[in-house]
Formats: C-alpha cells, structure tokens, sequence
C-alpha cells in the first residue's frame, strides 16, 4: 500500500508533462532554503531547523492557472543529544500542485499561491557510540503555501516561496516549513 501511495505525485507528473508540455507553454525551477520543523512539540524539540533542495516543472493552463510537479529533499540533524549520539532525519517529498497567480507575460512581479498532495518519504538514522540504527517509512499527505516570482527577462524569473506540509503520519514530522528561493524558467 505504502508503495502504491508514491506512484500518485509521479502520476501527477507524468500526467502534467504529456497532456500539457505540446501544447501548452512548460516552466521549470530549480531552489533551496531552510526547512523549519513544525507542528508537534516533539519534531522541533529533537531537530534543529534544516535545509531543502529540489527541482520543480509545470505547465501553464491558462493566464491564472498552472500544473506543477516537485521533487525536494530536505534534511534535518539532531540537537540536545547526549554525548557519542548523532541523528539526522532525511524527507523526500514528491508533489503534485495546482498552481493559481496572474501569470501574464506583461507582468514583473507575480505573487502566486498553491496547494497539492504528497508523498513523503522518511528516514531517520541515529549513531550512538559508533552503531548505527536507520529506518524509513512512506506516508501521504498535503501542501499549501505561495510566494512571488520576479521576472528578469521574458522567459527567466526568480522566486522566494513559503510552504507548510502536513503528513499523515503517527510518529515524528506532522508538518514543517520550507523556505525557498531558487529560479525560474520559461520554455
């Protein structure tokens, strides 16, 4: 079951990528930033704020709405540990998004919003004294988020982007917060 929920955002992609790239006008972006946990008590309490990297493509489907297909990892180390401990929590999260702003071509500075399913795969490894002990789990779950994309030319743009992640998850990592810059480019 847990297999099957990763295929839904790579549904999402391939789906975005063959209906829209022939006919319609296909963006990619490349970003990176902080990544804040959030959400339950214990996630931020046992990790220090981290970082994210990842890769982005859509497609326009009209002047205010947009297709978008992600894949970010984001990392996270430990803090408050005893002595000889060290643990880093790793999430791969690839998303489906659908996009809304204005996103006219005669426009420098375009705010925009999203929202999207995910999925989520965790992973988190702990060394104590040397030993290690590593585990990893597939969950779902949603994004919301927005930020502004300036425009340099007409086909490249930059970007600062906020997101909040929910998983549905029982352990750690219900939600956190990634804060992104990165760029964008039109085809």
């Amino acid at each position: 079951m847990k297999s099957k929920l990763l295929f839904i955002p790579i549904f999402l992609v391939l789906l975005n990528l063959s209906l829209f790239s022939q006919e319609m006008k296909i963006f990619g972006q490349v970003s990176a930033g902080v990544s804040i946990p959030a959400i339950e008590s214990d996630f931020p309490d046992y990790y220090k704020t981290g970082f994210n990297v990842g890769v982005a493509s859509g497609s326009y489907l009209s002047e205010y709405l947009a297709l978008r297909a992600s894949v970010f990892y984001n990392n996270f180390q430990g803090k408050n540990l005893p002595a000889n401990t060290s643990s880093s929590f790793n999430l791969v999260s690839i998303s489906g998004d659908i996009v809304f702003g204005d996103f006219k071509k005669n426009s420098k500075i375009n705010p925009y919003g999203f929202a999207g399913l995910s999925s989520y795969v965790l992973s988190i490894k702990t060394t104590v004294y040397g030993a290690s002990v590593s585990s990893s789990d597939t969950k779902i779950g949603f994004q919301l988020g927005g930020g502004v994309n300036i425009k340099t030319s007409s086909n490249l743009g930059f970007f600062a982007e906020a997101t909040f992640n929910y998983i549905f998850n029982d352990g750690y990592a219900k939600g956190y917060v990634p804060l992104r810059v990165g760029a964008n480019y039109n085809f």
